[in-house]
């Protein structure tokens, strides 16, 4: 948590960088470090339990694309796979370029 009580921008920033990248394990037999990673901070994150959905856009032999969006704890995951967001909004979202890195 900051001094405002919320969220520290570093943990979030570090969460949803880590959703991107875990999006793409399993995809192939690399990791896939950060090149840039943009976010957007849409609402103050509260103290509590929240969780970071991840998806790969492209993964490409030399880069990928992932998003990922951190939602409040409470928030209905299958609803929310699904598509049915009844109004439910992400705190923060980031979208971002990775290289694989080919694991021999």
């Amino acid at each position: 948590m900051n001094t405002h009580g919320t969220g520290h921008g570093g943990a979030i920033a570090t969460a949803l960088d880590a959703g991107c990248c875990y999006a793409f394990a399993g995809r192939s037999g690399a990791t896939w470090p950060t090149v840039s990673l943009t976010l957007n901070y849409l609402a103050p994150v509260p103290e509590g339990e929240h969780f970071v959905l991840g998806r790969v856009i492209r993964a490409g032999r030399k880069v990928g694309v992932a998003e990922a969006e951190l939602w409040p704890g409470g928030t209905d995951v299958d609803a929310l796979l699904a598509g049915d967001l009844d109004g439910a909004q992400p705190l923060a979202v980031a979208r971002g370029t990775f290289h694989p890195v080919w694991l021999r």
